[in-house]
């Protein structure tokens, strides 16, 4: 059993067979505690949105996926009890806020961010963040 923060580009290999999903999917199995910052449902549904503007997805499709992500056991942190956390995590580490929103939450929780995220990676792979971030091609079953 884990404790993962995970963001909306692993939420979006849920439900679409792309690159790593096996290991997204893992993530749903046995007993893991999945965590997420409110911004985790705009972003997914941002996701889906550009998705069906380039008509990559079906509208009804989309809209069914949203009613399918709510109910997953994801357990909400309000950003408001993160917010400031995430700025410290920005200004220090150079990422975003949205992106220090995630890793707040891991920080707080001792959880890992799972992220497809690459870049973002690669980007704290050496600072005091590093133990506390995962590409989800390298996530692997505990």
């Amino acid at each position: 059993m884990g404790k993962y923060v995970v963001d909306a580009s692993v939420g979006f290999k849920w439900f679409f067979p792309e690159e790593y999903d096996e290991q997204a999917e893992v993530l749903l199995t046995g007993s893991h505690t999945l965590l997420v910052p409110d911004l985790f449902y705009v972003e997914f549904a941002n996701i889906l949105w550009k998705h069906t503007q380039k008509k990559d997805i079906d509208e009804k499709v989309a809209k069914n996926i949203l009613l399918s992500l709510a109910s997953f056991t994801l357990q909400v942190t309000s950003d408001a009890s993160l917010y400031r956390s995430a700025f410290e995590i920005a200004s220090l580490s150079g990422c975003s806020a949205y992106d220090g929103l995630y890793l707040a939450l891991a920080v707080r929780e001792e959880a890992v961010f799972i992220t497809a995220d690459k870049r973002l990676v690669n980007q704290l792979s050496q600072g005091p963040l590093a133990k506390y971030i995962c590409a989800v091609e390298t996530f692997s079953h505990p």
